[in-house]
């Protein structure tokens, strides 16, 4: 959505709508990539440690409630404009 080439395929009310089509996604993505992902590897020789991973985060993983109570919104949008040339 942020490609300047792009933006003339996306539907004008859709241009507004990323923070909900995608909500907490990059949030998500920057936990597991920056953090998580490296806890993790440091189990590969003492894969019993992994779920002592799990619960040293549990409380980052709440970030996951946003994205849940945000999906039904984001399933809308996208259902209503999926079919938009941008999407395609």
């Amino acid at each position: 959505m942020d490609n300047p080439e792009m933006f003339v395929l996306m539907p004008p009310l859709l241009r507004s709508k990323r923070d909900v089509l995608f909500g907490n996604m990059a949030e998500i993505y920057e936990f597991h990539n920056n953090i998580f992902m490296s806890s993790l590897e440091n189990c590969v020789d003492a894969p019993e440690r992994v779920g002592s991973c799990f619960l040293e985060r549990k409380d980052d993983f709440q970030m996951y409630a946003k994205y849940c109570q945000n999906k039904p919104r984001s399933e809308a949008i996208w259902k209503k404009y999926s079919e938009c040339a941008f999407f395609q």
